[in-house]
């Protein structure tokens, strides 16, 4: 018999076991009982159910640390319903709730409840590990063709007896053969921060430094369309621990959108700002591109929710697949992705992060 066809009950009477295993019998469930609390660990992992019934809390925090357990559904089977109690329970790693004594449709609800509920979960990760394979698949067979593009075209570059119109062109599709390669590994990043796949691997770094750098990268893109990058050096000297190559990748994101959506002629700025008080760090990139509405503001940082708006016509300036991107890696330091109006014409684009992120730790 499968695991999800199994329960387990546990420190319960012996009526209350009864009552449930009538009521899955319906479900062609196999029902074990285990009156002694201290032996419902071990027979949990022997007995690999797919659903324990217990009353004991202690015992329902030691399922949940262990390896075995840690995702089987627990019902707490209480003798009341006080809302504390329900709160301690479901604190302690209790699914779902169950009085005593148990009656038959009830138990049956419960019972089918959290193991559809543990099902679906694993379809979703089954999806996600579906939807990783298939994204580096892609990269992967983008890529290659991508090589041979930008390969062809540095050779080309290198020709000195290429006309000014040609040159330029060349350098064109350099421009939009990388633009692609750069797209193709941020949809990779993405999806491994959005499955836990890809930690944050954190480490000292001096965040003025770093904007200084990145703008550095990003002034040859700029000065195509004949725009000013401004990186400002902050009042502070204070480093912070986070990801460089992520915040790096953010803030690459962010000054792209910027050139794009700004008028030709016209200034880029990139300030790092400190709050000792809030314990944050932010880097901000003002642009002076089409200001981003109230309604779109929390939205085109989602890329569901960006999708969902194009399909409607809703979305205005076409901004947002990388910013999905922005949001995970600030998440995954503990900050958060966002965008403000600048006075002066324009957005501002923020990416607050605290003074210290989680300490590294390996890529799964």
């Amino acid at each position: 018999m499968s695991p999800e066809k199994r329960i387990l009950v546990v420190g319960c009477e012996l009526a209350d076991f009864e009552t449930i295993r009538r009521a899955m019998r319906v479900d062609d469930f196999e029902s074990r009982h285990v009156p002694d609390n201290t032996q419902g660990l071990a027979a949990a992992v022997e007995f690999a159910p797919g659903c324990i019934v217990l009353s004991d809390l202690d015992l329902c925090q030691k399922l949940r640390r262990c390896s075995e357990t840690l995702e089987t559904p627990i019902l707490w089977l209480a003798g009341t319903e006080k809302q504390e109690e329900t709160e301690r329970a479901l604190r302690a790693g209790a699914d779902e709730m169950l009085r005593s004594p148990a009656d038959e449709m009830e138990a049956r609800v419960r019972v089918r409840s959290v193991t559809r509920a543990r099902q679906l979960r694993e379809r979703i990760r089954d999806i996600q590990g579906l939807r990783q394979d298939f994204m580096d698949q892609l990269v992967h067979d983008i890529r290659s063709p991508l090589q041979v593009i930008l390969g062809f075209s540095e050779l080309l570059a290198e020709s000195a007896d290429l006309p000014t119109n040609e040159q330029s062109q060349i350098r064109s599709i350099r421009g939009a053969a990388s633009r692609l390669e750069s797209l193709a590994d941020n949809l990779i990043v993405s999806t491994r921060l959005e499955t836990g796949d890809l930690i944050p691997q954190c480490q000292k770094i001096d965040p003025w430094r770093l904007a200084e750098q990145v703008v550095e990268t990003m002034r040859p893109v700029a000065a195509l369309k004949r725009i000013v990058l401004h990186v400002e050096r902050p009042a502070f000297a204070d480093s912070m621990n986070a990801d460089s190559g992520l915040i790096t990748r953010s803030l690459q994101i962010y000054l792209d959108n910027a050139i794009r959506f700004s008028p030709s002629g016209s200034n880029v700025f990139v300030r790092v700002r400190s709050d000792k008080a809030a314990g944050t760090v932010a880097f901000e990139v003002t642009d002076r591109g089409p200001e981003v509405s109230e309604e779109e503001r929390e939205q085109i940082f989602d890329l569901a929710q960006l999708v969902a708006l194009r399909r409607a016509g809703h979305a205005r300036h076409g901004r947002g697949l990388g910013l999905s991107l922005c949001r995970l890696v600030a998440e995954a330091h503990g900050g958060r992705a966002r965008v403000a109006p600048n006075p002066g014409g324009g957005s501002v684009f923020i990416l607050e992060l605290p003074y210290s992120s989680p300490a590294p730790e390996a890529v799964k």
